[in-house]
């Protein structure tokens, strides 16, 4: 019985994911961020880290995917509830990985417009001050 409960939780099956994820198991981990996904459609953390997981494999383009559709879905939140850096800090996060993808496949315009906009006065938390 307990088992099928953790299987229904989302919080559990993305500490399994993540499990896949630090032995660089990618594929096994995206299927288990699938699910997660499946079952809690807005579990902001699993997108980015499927993202994440098709990065290392090569899949940029699902990988873009992913981030864009993160990036929606934060972008559409309340506004007093975008205001928590926990949402500062993954959409950081998601110009950094839509940065090196686009640097990565030679697409230096787009790398550079998103550069410059992690560089900016805003982002000191993550890049000091």
């Amino acid at each position: 019985m307990g088992h099928e409960i953790d299987d229904r939780n989302p919080i559990w099956i993305k500490e399994k994911a993540d499990n896949f994820f630090k032995n660089k198991d990618y594929r096994s981990a995206i299927n288990v961020y699938n699910r997660c996904i499946e079952i809690d459609p807005d579990f902001h953390k699993c997108y980015l880290n499927r993202a994440t997981c098709l990065f290392y494999l090569g899949e940029f383009d699902l990988a873009l995917q992913d981030l864009n559709k993160l990036t929606y879905m934060i972008e559409n939140i309340d506004a007093k509830e975008k205001e928590d850096m926990f949402y500062t800090k993954i959409l950081i996060k998601i110009k950094v990985k839509t940065y090196a993808i686009h640097a990565i496949t030679n697409n230096y315009t787009e790398a550079l417009e998103i550069l410059s906009t992690i560089l900016t006065k805003d982002n000191t938390f993550i890049l000091g001050d």
